[in-house]
Parts: C-alpha cells; sequence; structure tokens
C-alpha cells in the first residue's frame, strides 16, 4: 500500500473528476501543541477545500510511530481547524497503517497524543519522542517531527550506509516541545542524494541534566 489510500463507493464522486490524492509540504491550518505528526499530509479533495461525500467512505493512512501513545487520524477543516475522526477507527500495527469513516475529504493526517493522563492526576513528564521521518521511501527528502522533554542541544546528521556524513540538518539549542527538521534531499555539497539506504542521527542533551541522549533511524531514496 501507498501512505494513502481511499476506497471511494460507486457513484460517489459522479461529476466531480479528476480525482487524486496529493501529498502536502506543509501543515494547514494550526494543530494543537500536544499532537506529534507521525504521518505525512494528503489532501483528498478534488478542489483542495473541504468536500461532503456521500456514501461514507474508508481512508487508510500509513503511520510512523512507535510507542504507547495513541494515535488518530484528524482532518483539517475551513479554517485551518484539525478535528479528530474516530467513526470506525481500525489499527494495524502489523501494516503500519489506520483506517477510518470519514463523509467530506479535506486535507488529512495521522498524529500522535498522550491518553494517559487521567481526570484530576498530575501531568506526566514529557518525554523524548522521535516517531519515523515521513515519508519513507522518499523520492525528494523527508519531514523529521520530534519532541523534546526539556531545553538543551540537538544535533542531527544524514549518513549513507558506510558512515558517511551526507549532510549536518540541526546543530543548536532548542525549547521543549515540539520541533522538525527538514532533509530536502541535497548533499552538503548542493547536490541530489543517489538513490538507496541513508540513516539520520539524532542527538540530545539536555540543559538540565547534561545527560546525552543518541538515537538513529533509516530511511531510503528512491529514484
Amino acid at each position: 500500500m501507498d501512505d494513502a489510500k481511499i476506497d471511494v463507493p460507486a457513484g460517489a464522486l459522479v461529476g466531480y473528476k479528476p480525482f487524486h490524492i496529493q501529498q502536502l509540504s506543509e501543515i494547514p491550518g494550526q494543530p494543537s501543541d500536544s499532537l506529534l505528526l507521525v504521518s505525512g499530509i494528503f489532501d483528498f479533495s478534488p478542489w483542495g477545500v473541504t468536500f461532503p461525500l456521500e456514501p461514507p467512505t474508508r481512508i487508510t493512512l500509513r503511520y510512523y510511530w512507535e510507542g504507547p501513545t495513541r494515535i488518530d487520524v484528524y482532518s483539517c477543516l475551513e479554517g485551518g481547524v484539525w478535528q479528530c475522526i474516530s467513526e470506525g477507527r481500525t489499527v494495524d500495527d502489523s501494516t503500519g497503517t489506520i483506517s477510518v469513516t470519514v463523509t467530506q475529504l479535506s486535507p488529512m493526517a495521522v498524529f500522535a497524543r498522550d491518553t494517559t493522563v487521567s481526570v484530576g492526576e498530575a501531568p506526566a513528564p514529557p518525554r523524548l519522542i522521535l516517531p519515523q521521518s515521513h515519508p519513507n521511501p522518499t523520492r525528494a527528502g523527508a519531514i523529521i517531527e520530534y519532541q523534546l522533554p526539556s531545553r538543551g542541544h540537538v544535533s542531527m546528521k544524514v549518513f549513507d550506509v558506510s558512515g558517511r556524513q551526507i549532510r549536518a540538518l540541526i546543530d543548536s539549542e532548542q525549547s521543549a516541545g515540539s520541533q522538525r527538521a527538514v532533509w530536502d534531499g541535497m548533499t552538503a555539497r548542493g547536490k541530489r542524494a543517489s538513490s538507496g539506504v541513508y540513516f539520520y542521527r539524532f542527538e540530545f542533551r539536555s540543559a538540565e541534566s547534561r545527560q546525552k541522549v543518541v538515537m538513529t533511524k533509516k530511511l531510503v531514496i528512491l529514484e
């Protein structure tokens, strides 16, 4: 499966063709600060605006996320408001996909949110979260979303399979909360990276404890 799929019932979009799924490079609107993007952002609407659909239709998105935090599909309504879609929600961990039933088409994406805190409980301490980059595989670079538990120094570099550094993406102090890095698929010399397997190495050193965390994840560039 591709990163996004829609099962359109026969006759649902008569008179509104051509119909296609477009992956967006920027997040429309303003999602809540408590949400972390863990998929690509896809526009399912023929015109790029909210579009009613009858009968209801199944949407399936691939997510890049490992962890206990709940994930959900959200749609961006007119005005830039992101709303959770829970109707018919099913998650398939074996394929890394989530499906929901929708009655209108608009930009959609998968977000992770923390549901471990009950009413009356103290908020859980912030955690370091580094989901898989998206899209992956990719043909033109990737977006890497992550969450920092506190202020600290962040370093993120891209390497090829031989361990040779291809590009330094981040080397700076960052504040706690949701952050992102974007690799445009270019090397440090300004050339397009060839197809193949790459790794991005993430390092975080907290300004509070000076503790250092290192994570490495794989991404694939297609021809």
